[in-house]
């Protein structure tokens, strides 16, 4: 293999919708990677039903109730009716393979460790908000620790992100001001217009032969960000926006 592009900067990897393993008391809550996607859901729907959120709080870093991310789904899985979760073995290995880069850990690596190649695992459940302010804090951190023991003191981050990470990224880009920081944006699939699948669980649920995660989904934060803006819904042959149609069930937060 050829030799590797040097990398000066760091590289921030962040998953989409339901991309994060979740954890509680170190028990997995919701990990696709390497099982049969079927089997979590039917027998594991006790764990997922854990997932509903009582409430959120885009101000605060934890929601108390112990559940954390703690690494990104590795495989691509395909849920009946659902979503297509999106593994990210290959998007790491597009960076490893082609650049010479350091890989860290960007929650528990010491402070003193250099790494210029991380992924940001978040609770996809919670207000993007709050998963910005988040990314912020770690970026600050390790691109700073970065700068200082490469010598690479123009170093900036790179974000490479997908579906809803993309969502994130802009949040902690134009809101936080990580602009100053960052060297590039790299988005694909992420939902800038809207997602017409959200919409449809808060309207309708979701509840596949036995299953039935209605609650769940229409508890979670992210299933009302993003609001759609493009005229999606389709009465008496004409489209209207989420906002121009009355009466539509459960969708009073967009």
């Amino acid at each position: 293999m050829a030799n590797k592009a040097p990398m000066k900067d760091m590289v921030v990897i962040l998953p989409g919708i339901l991309g994060s393993v979740l954890q509680k008391d170190g028990k997995d809550l919701w990990a696709v990677s390497g099982q049969a996607v079927w089997q979590i859901l039917t027998q594991s729907g006790e764990a997922i039903r854990n997932l509903k959120l009582a409430q959120d709080d885009p101000e605060a870093e934890s929601l108390g109730d112990g559940i954390r991310a703690t690494a990104l789904v590795q495989d691509t899985h395909l849920i009946p009716g659902f979503w297509k979760i999106d593994g990210y073995t290959q998007t790491a290995r597009l960076i490893t393979d082609n650049f010479d880069v350091t890989l860290g850990d960007l929650y528990n690596d010491p402070d003193d460790k250099a790494a210029n190649f991380y992924q940001f695992p978040y609770d996809w459940r919670r207000d993007n908000r709050a998963n910005a302010r988040i990314l912020k804090r770690l970026i600050d951190k390790r691109l700073k620790c970065w700068r200082e023991s490469s010598g690479a003191a123009d170093a900036k981050v790179i974000l490479m992100a997908h579906s809803m990470g993309g969502l994130v990224s802009r949040y902690y880009l134009e809101v936080l001001e990580g602009w100053q920081d960052s060297r590039a944006l790299f988005t694909f699939g992420t939902p800038y217009r809207g997602s017409p699948k959200a919409v449809n669980f808060l309207a309708n649920g979701y509840k596949q032969l036995f299953l039935d995660l209605t609650d769940v989904m229409r508890s979670l934060t992210f299933i009302c960000q993003p609001s759609l803006i493009d005229k999606v819904i389709n009465l008496d042959g004409e489209y209207y926006r989420i906002a121009e149609v009355d009466n539509l069930p459960n969708v009073g937060k967009f």
